[in-house]
């Protein structure tokens, strides 16, 4: 087990995480946004994924030995 084997599966879980974030995103019913709570952490919660995700592909993409 060296570094490559976790980094691509740390690559793969951050690609599944961004995919499904931004997936969740585009799907979200912005017609029927209210100020409930409920909304508003889900909506929050959908751009943290989206953007942790993104960040630990850029993070992986920069990677030097």
């Amino acid at each position: 087990m060296n570094n490559k084997f976790y980094l691509i599966l740390i690559a793969s879980l951050a690609l599944g995480l961004f995919v499904k974030g931004a997936s969740q995103l585009f799907h979200f019913d912005w017609n029927n946004l209210n100020s409930t709570a409920y909304n508003l952490g889900s909506y929050t919660g959908l751009f943290s994924k989206t953007f942790i995700g993104l960040a630990l592909l850029v993070r992986i993409v920069n990677y030097k030995d």
